[in-house]
């Protein structure tokens, strides 16, 4: 599960049909970034593999080193169908094209054994210290439940950037944290 959220939340770079200006996506995006966590410091890349149909919604297939991931906007709501090895029915909600807050229950299905999940979407608008400046960004914060486990994962995005920075907690322990390298 810990691998499914290191792509899983890279994947907030993925925008695909009418994107919000946050997303520089298209055909041939990538992104790298330097993850830490609890694996040695590593040198992630995303990219744009290809265009598929997500929740009967046209949109994007990004890939890397830890897998596929299956993304698509749906009315104003960008949906992950699928992140990195986790498989969502609903999609789950990772991003609203404006501000606001999104509520969402559902089961991911992660090596074959499906569990309940439910959460919140929460995004605003502030500004994050990046590349040694004060730089405005969407802030999403998804609080997510499943048995046992409260995970939050908080993502900047900078306009024509996509995400610059992102955090995830699993019951308020750090296991990842990344910064857009390029």
């Amino acid at each position: 599960m810990k691998r499914a959220w290191v792509l899983g939340t890279l994947v907030w770079i993925a925008g695909c049909a009418e994107p919000p200006s946050v997303f520089p996506l298209r055909e041939g995006w990538s992104g790298t970034y330097q993850v830490t966590g609890a694996f040695l410091p590593q040198v992630e890349d995303i990219k744009v593999v290809r265009r598929s149909t997500v929740a009967g919604e046209p949109g994007w297939v990004l890939g890397g080193a830890l897998g596929e991931s299956r993304l698509a906007w749906k009315d104003g709501v960008l949906v992950a169908e699928q992140l990195a090895g986790t498989w969502y029915a609903p999609p789950l909600p990772i991003l609203r094209s404006t501000s606001g807050d999104e509520e969402w229950r559902g089961v991911a299905v992660t090596l074959g054994k499906a569990k309940a999940i439910s959460g919140t979407l929460i995004q605003r608008d502030e500004k994050v210290e990046f590349a040694d400046k004060k730089t405005p960004s969407t802030h999403v914060v998804l609080d997510l439940a499943e048995p046992g486990a409260k995970i939050e994962i908080q993502i900047w995005y900078a306009k024509g950037l996509g995400p610059i920075r992102w955090e995830h907690r699993r019951n308020t322990a750090l296991v990842q944290k990344a910064v857009l390298m390029r």
